[in-house]
């Protein structure tokens, strides 16, 4: 057998796909894939909130809320989950054997190592450049720092219902695989369109310094697009590799239930 090391994301996805038979993978390909669609098609992704972003229409005030609201509802608690996701991949093995477990927990530590600010472009003595202040979560921090909010606000801030609910949709599924993977996967195709306008609006409303911050690492490209965009595909393949026929129905509302809290979450931002 010849196994490619140069191409460890491809490589990840193929074995994904090869450990289920080839017509259980198609059929849940197509499933996750009725789900982008109907996710690309949903209101989230034409939400005024993105215009209005893009415009820089929210001032210094405003976006201290945004912050301290994503904070509380995704950014504290993002990486905790793709780490219980990476645990519940033994969930797989029963079903999927040794290597049905382990190629999971390989493409989302690929996505780990972004998040916990590695450099999978730069190598060094010890391997794979990185730093953990380069972290996704501690750059978070220090935009919070440059926007006058401490450790201390984010900690104690007391979210909104919306902002509860958007955590749960996280909290509630950590002991099941297959509904902690659709919650991340939908997740990560949401937060994409929401990334390039959020970091417009900071960049002309507030001093914080853009480049090289949390807002670069989300979305802050010419052409619109995130440092971050493999991951959501890649999620979507590690959802695809354990979503059974059974659960399509459950899967679907969990993630229609899952958007629509989100869509909702966005109504209360804008009315700021």
């Amino acid at each position: 057998m010849t196994v490619d090391l140069l191409h460890p994301r491809k490589s990840a996805r193929d074995t994904l796909r090869k450990s289920l038979p080839s017509a259980q993978w198609e059929q849940n390909w197509a499933f996750t894939q009725d789900i982008v669609k109907w996710i690309d098609a949903h209101r989230i992704m034409s939400h005024p909130l993105i215009q209005r972003m893009n415009e820089g229409d929210f001032d210094l005030k405003a976006l201290k809320v945004f912050h301290l609201e994503f904070g509380f509802a995704f950014a504290q608690i993002f990486t905790d989950a793709v780490l219980r996701a990476m645990g519940t991949c033994t969930q797989l093995e029963r079903r999927l054997g040794p290597l049905g477990k382990v190629a999971p927990r390989f493409l989302l530590q690929l996505n780990m190592l972004d998040e916990l600010g590695f450099d999978g472009h730069k190598t060094c003595e010890d391997g794979i450049s990185g730093h953990p202040v380069e972290s996704h979560y501690v750059k978070f921090h220090d935009t919070l720092a440059q926007l006058g909010l401490t450790h201390e606000d984010m900690l104690f801030y007391r979210p909104s219902p919306l902002a509860l609910a958007c955590r749960q949709t996280f909290e509630a599924t950590y002991a099941d695989h297959t509904a902690l993977t659709c919650a991340l996967a939908c997740s990560e195709s949401c937060f994409d369109v929401f990334a390039g306008p959020w970091a417009k609006n900071v960049e002309k409303r507030t001093e914080v310094k853009v480049e090289g911050g949390y807002h670069s690492i989300h979305g802050l490209t010419e052409e619109g697009t995130g440092i971050d965009d493999d991951h959501s595909e890649d999620m979507w393949y590690v959802f695809a590799q354990t979503v059974t026929p059974e659960r399509y129905r459950e899967m679907r509302l969990a993630a229609e239930i899952q958007v629509d809290t989100w869509a909702e979450f966005a109504d209360y931002l804008e009315s700021f």
